[in-house]
Order: structure tokens, then C-alpha cells, then sequence
């Protein structure tokens, strides 16, 4: 009986009839030569590396097992979360396939991700000299990357296909997204207008600082803050929208990594949180 589309032994069989894989069929996915396949694999159908370059292992391999399926004629969307269409499709794949039942998989994307290391947690002080900051994320608008959200996330009308962000910051920035979506789930983000997105890397000073000696680069210089839904959540609005209890879990999640809530520290600027410590 053939592998389950849910083996991993299934994919490195695929992989290795595409001349992607020379290993042994073991499942484990693990190894440089199994990621390096699937990353192939990934090139390969024109999946955009902006998508994928920020996914670890676990959701390549599901990005592979749907590509696969996708191969065999089969429409399904190329996102690395199983769901109920992914899985769905996973069945009918393995009935035509002869193969045995998948492997149950949960209908919402994985809870659980790998704790960052201690010292990633201890961000920079947010100091005058900005002295903290250079020494830790180098001169301003460098060493950035993309972080493609978990969930959808919108400019205005304009879908956010990828943050730009710093990249020591974009696997906590990840992880604050995921910690988020799994708490609230799609329609109570939209609801709560946590897919709206107000902004990132910005190279500038301080509003009202121009011209101070030295210059106060404001976070988003380096990539490493982001607003959020700016229009219900003014700089110098005393009652934003995010004052509101239900929001007392975004902030945590944030919090959970080390990044800072303006709102929460200052009661300013509710829109805005960083991976810059104030004290």
C-alpha cells in the first residue's frame, strides 16, 4: 500500500522521482538533504520566495505535500496550513493514490513553535544616543527581510503580501502573529481590525526632532516596530480602540516575545509596539 500524502516518506519518494532527493526514505526531514529538496521543490513550481523563505521545516513539508497533490491535477492553495480544504483534498489524493487514511491533522494552523533563544528575548534599550540600538541591529535601514504574515492582513484595501522587517526580529515577529491568530481566531481578527496593518521600516527621525543633534531615529528606522489599525488608534488619542479588554491578548502576545506596547507603557500611541526596550 502506498504512503500516506501525511508521510513524510511520501514526499522524499515524490522528491527523489523529481531528481530532487538523493537520500534515504526515512521521513526524517530533518536533514539538509531533505529541506534542500523541498525548497527545490518549492523553486521549482514558482511558489515566491518571499512566501516561504520565512517558514521553518514542519510547513515546508506541508506546502510540499499540497504542491504534490496539486501536481496530480488536484486545485488546492500552496500555504503550509492544513485546514479543512488541505485536508479534505489529502483524502481524495490518498483514496485515487490506494493509499491508507492520512494522518489527522487540526483544522487551524500549529500553536506551538520553538522558544526563541534567552538573549533574542533581552531586546536593546531604547536610548537618547540610540548607542544600544546600533550596536545591536547595525545602522538603520539595513539587514532587513520579509515576514510573511499567518493571516491575512490589509494596507487599506491593499492585501500586506509580506512585512518588511529586521531580521533579527522577524522569527518573534512571526511567532507574535501566530500567537495571535491562534487566540482569536480569523473572524474575531478581522472584527477586532487586527488584520489591519499600519506600517513597519520607515527610515526618519522622531516626528518633531528633525534637525536634533544627534538624530533621533524613530524604531521603525531599523525595522523593528509596527503599527496597527493607525486610524482607530491615534498617537495622542486617550481612548483608542486598543484600550478596549479584548485586546489586553494582543498585547500579551507581543509582550510574550519582549517587544514593547507604547500603549500599555506610556498610554500613548496604541498602534505602536517594538523590539526596543524603554528601561
Amino acid at each position: 500500500m502506498p504512503f500516506s500524502i501525511t508521510d513524510p516518506r511520501r514526499v522524499q519518494e515524490e522528491l527523489a522521482r523529481l531528481d530532487l532527493y538523493h537520500g534515504p526514505i526515512d521521513g526524517n526531514i530533518k536533514t539538509k538533504a531533505t529541506d534542500d529538496a523541498m525548497m527545490g521543490l518549492l523553486i521549482m513550481e514558482h511558489v515566491p520566495g518571499d512566501q516561504w523563505g520565512t517558514w521553518d521545516g514542519e510547513r515546508r513539508l506541508k506546502a510540499c505535500e499540497q504542491l504534490i497533490v496539486r501536481r496530480s491535477g488536484m486545485p488546492i492553495r500552496i500555504d503550509g496550513w492544513v485546514g479543512e480544504e488541505s485536508a479534505a483534498a489529502f483524502q481524495q489524493f490518498d483514496a485515487k493514490q490506494g493509499a491508507g487514511p492520512s494522518i489527522p491533522f487540526p483544522d487551524d494552523p500549529p500553536k506551538q513553535v520553538n522558544d526563541p533563544p534567552n538573549t533574542v528575548k533581552r531586546w536593546p534599550k531604547q536610548t537618547p544616543s540610540r548607542a544600544e540600538l546600533l550596536s545591536f541591529f547595525g545602522p538603520v535601514g539595513t539587514r532587513q527581510t520579509k515576514c510573511v504574515p499567518p493571516y491575512p492582513m490589509f494596507f487599506g484595501p491593499d492585501p500586506v503580501k509580506a512585512i518588511t522587517c529586521h531580521e533579527l526580529v522577524a522569527e518573534s515577529l512571526y511567532r507574535v502573529l501566530t500567537a495571535v491568530l491562534n487566540h482569536y481566531g480569523p473572524d474575531q481578527l478581522r472584527k477586532l481590525k487586527l488584520d489591519q496593518f499600519s506600517g513597519s521600516l520607515n527610515v526618519r527621525p522622531i516626528r518633531g526632532t528633525e534637525g536634533h543633534k544627534p538624530t533621533l531615529w524613530s524604531m521603525h528606522s531599523w525595522g523593528v516596530a509596527f503599527d496597527f489599525d493607525a486610524g482607530d488608534n491615534m498617537m495622542n488619542d486617550k481612548t483608542p480602540l486598543f484600550a478596549a479588554p479584548q485586546y489586553d491578548a494582543w498585547f500579551d502576545c507581543w509582550e510574550a516575545e519582549g517587544a514593547v506596547s507604547l500603549w500599555r507603557a506610556a498610554r500613548m500611541d496604541a498602534m505602536h509596539v517594538q523590539f526596543a526596550r524603554l528601561k
